[in-house]
């Protein structure tokens, strides 16, 4: 992910990525749109390139030797997904119904984790007592968690033209954090919309956002087939309480009585 990351970051990145987005995809064109000269669009189509965040088509005109670049949404959802791998697993298990305590044994190390959104949390993996998840019910879960990812793909498709951040960083972040948000506003006819409400349930700007993803459904036709196998159900679940909160200059700030989940020499992941 090191090229991703970087590509992130970068202003430059995010104007030509913006500018692909809007249906500008030749080199030339992009160019001209960019202010730029052919050689530094190559370099950074090179970057994005090597990111997995373009992809490359073949040009309207049909001419082999022609090229044309797209933004790589599938690519946006990969990067959430890793992100957020914290928050999908504990909606994985909330769906399958872990949470209930006659599913799980007590105890389990407890660890610090950083999650997508900056929250600082306190993790505890517990085993599960036994093994009573029919296998239809976690693989459901498991499409549930994957059409999430694809769905925010394609909301994020949407939000770059109704939003303004310098980096496709910032977009991300930003994206994710109003969603929680607002979460409550949002209808339930999605499963990104259900995924944001337990988010807000466990923790008025522009354009709603509720519209915004209505439309990038509308866009984004049907999900695609499962492509995993069997899904194993799974054998340890995960709970959190939160005792931090990332501030603007990226210093975290613990909250009043983080003392009592916070044991020495715990272990911090990232």
């Amino acid at each position: 992910m090191g090229p991703t990351r970087d590509a992130l970051a970068s202003q430059a990145i995010c104007r030509l990525f913006q500018t692909l987005a809007g249906g500008t995809g030749g080199p030339s064109a992009l160019a001209e749109a960019l202010g730029k000269s052919k050689y530094a669009v190559s370099q950074q189509l090179g970057q994005l390139r090597e990111a997995d965040l373009v992809i490359e088509r073949p040009h309207v005109s049909g001419d082999a030797r022609r090229k044309f670049y797209a933004p790589s949404w599938e690519r946006i959802g990969e990067i959430f997904a890793q992100d957020h791998a914290l928050e999908l697993q504990l909606y994985r298990d909330h769906l399958i119904g872990c949470e209930l305590d006659e599913e799980m044994a007590r105890g389990g190390d407890a660890t610090l984790a950083i999650s997508g959104a900056g929250r600082l949390v306190v993790v505890r993996e517990r085993k599960l007592a036994h093994v009573s998840i029919e296998p239809e019910r976690a693989a459901e879960a498991a499409r549930a968690v994957d059409r999430t990812v694809w769905e925010f793909g394609h909301l994020f498709r949407v939000y770059l033209g109704a939003r303004s951040f310098p980096t496709l960083r910032e977009y991300l972040l930003s994206a994710y954090q109003e969603a929680v948000r607002y979460a409550h506003q949002l209808g339930a006819g999605s499963e990104l919309a259900r995924f944001m409400r337990f988010q807000a349930d466990a923790l008025a700007q522009v354009e709603a956002l509720n519209t915004l993803l209505e439309r990038a459904l509308d866009e984004a036709g049907t999900p695609p087939a499962p492509t995993q196998g069997p899904v194993e159900p799974p054998r340890t679940v995960r709970d959190f309480q939160a005792v931090g909160q990332e501030t603007t200059d990226g210093t975290y700030v613990l909250r009043s009585g983080a003392g009592a989940f916070i044991e020495p020499d715990m272990e911090l992941k990232l």
